[in-house]
């Protein structure tokens, strides 16, 4: 006999508890949790789960009641919908679990079960406003009308297929991107996002010159989904990781408009009868890389620096030190990194004469480099010479403390820009790790219920 039932009772409501999917977990409360009831004291339940609502109790509560011989009244409550806090912490402290679901085995499920793909449509017509309208790469612009505005997934139609974005905010999409809108009751929208971004749709185009999604080829598209509860707890891990990873890219750029600003008073703004004249190759020696673009490695171990805005890796290195980074061609991109590295052969190495300069030499490239990379006359170029970069003319205070205050806020700047790259990086390793190990059930998260 346990809390004044007979085991055969304590198991009948067991099992009926346990046939209501939407029910997690089950917890006496009162008087028969904490040993003070007596022979006809109600057997309080509280229910929790997603799903486990008031009317979820009042079902059960008549099931226990009405189709059995129980000879007892029961009171069944759902926790979700309790408004005392003193009774929640009752039955968070006294409570008793009489029923807990064990985290079931994950269900696969077509995609067109658990969402529905819709067109994007023409957006020439609209005027400007403050809704974004996104293409396949990308918001192209702001417009003054919304297709949706509830959570969606896009998904490429035409052109780059791996670009999947999550929206939670009104939108539009052009005709290369389809929109979705999402069962909740099926799934957590956040949930199903991270899992489509590890499938490579490439390998599901249609199209032969332009890459291409159709909708039947989406609908039927299988996927692995856990209990919705435990789908909203890997959403949140997920989500924190990128919030956080957002929240530093986002605290860099605030730190490199920092540093323009400031460049800008100390080295444009008060130029002075004083000031002198330079060359850049005054400062650095101009190397460049000696790697083909194929020299890359998915395994390598240090920065690659081609002509893209993204360094890729490779498994050894031909520079260790500060290092400025120019795209001799391209977009002429600029970067700047500290340690050991790779570079493109067609991408110039500049490494400071004295560490002091890093900083002040890194946002002097980047406000001259239109400058630099203009040509003759503002003619338009296709590459940059070293001889470009060498001679380009600079105008300059002398150095005194004052350069050297300056110099130094620079260095303080991009320390921390720097700290919080490693933090980045350490965030997107370990969520590289766990996004594959979450979605596909390997690792297992116990949700609250």
């Amino acid at each position: 006999m346990k809390y004044g039932l007979s085991d055969k009772q304590l198991q009948e409501i067991k099992e009926i508890l346990a046939s209501y999917e939407s029910v997690e977990k089950a917890v006496l409360f009162g008087s028969r949790a904490i040993d003070t009831y007596k022979e006809a004291s109600d057997v309080d339940i509280a229910i929790k789960g997603e799903k486990a609502d008031w009317s979820l109790a009042i079902t059960i509560k008549e099931h226990l009641e009405e189709e059995t011989y129980l000879p007892f009244f029961f009171d069944v409550v759902a926790y979700g919908s309790v408004e005392s806090e003193e009774l929640k912490q009752h039955i968070d402290g006294k409570g008793k679990v009489l029923f807990e679901r064990e985290m079931s085995e994950w269900r696969e499920v077509r995609l067109e079960s658990v969402l529905e793909v819709k067109y994007g449509k023409d957006h020439k017509k609209l005027q400007d406003g403050l809704v974004p309208c996104y293409g396949t790469g990308g918001i192209m612009r702001y417009v003054n009308n919304e297709l949706y505005d509830e959570e969606s997934i896009l998904i490429p139609r035409k052109g780059s297929l791996n670009n999947i974005y999550y929206l939670d905010e009104p939108f539009w999409t052009v005709d290369t991107l389809f929109w979705t809108k999402i069962d909740k009751d099926k799934v957590v929208t956040k949930f199903l996002f991270y899992q489509l971004t590890l499938i490579d749709f490439t390998i599901l185009n249609v199209g032969s010159a332009v890459p291409s999604l159709t909708v039947p080829v989406l609908n039927e598209i299988d996927i692995s989904l856990p209990p919705l509860p435990e789908q909203k707890a890997i959403a949140e891990v997920l989500s924190s990781l990128d919030d956080k990873i957002d929240l530093l890219h986002r605290q860099n750029k605030t730190l490199e408009q920092m540093a323009e600003t400031l460049f800008r008073q100390w080295f444009v703004e008060e130029d002075g009868e004083d000031w002198g004249e330079g060359v850049l190759g005054d400062f650095f020696i101009v190397k460049t890389g000696k790697k083909n673009s194929n020299y890359g490695t998915d395994d390598g171990k240090y920065p690659f620096f081609t002509c893209s805005q993204k360094s890729i890796l490779a498994p050894d290195y031909s520079f260790d030190g500060n290092a400025i980074l120019l795209a001799g061609n391209g977009d002429f991109n600029i970067k700047r990194y500290s340690g050991k590295f790779e570079a493109y052969q067609r991408t110039y190495v500049l490494m400071p004469h004295e560490k002091k300069y890093f900083g002040f030499l890194y946002v002097l490239m980047k406000y001259f480099l239109n400058e630099i990379t203009s040509g003759h006359q503002g003619s338009v170029i296709n590459f940059i010479t070293k001889g470009m970069i060498e001679n380009f003319t600079v105008k300059l205070p002398k150095e005194s403390q004052n350069t050297d205050q300056a110099f130094k806020e620079l260095d303080e700047i991009f320390e921390k820009v720097d700290s919080n790259q490693k933090q980045i990086h350490t965030l997107q390793s370990l969520r590289d790790t766990l996004l594959p190990k979450l979605i596909s059930g390997e690792v297992r998260i116990a949700s609250n219920g």
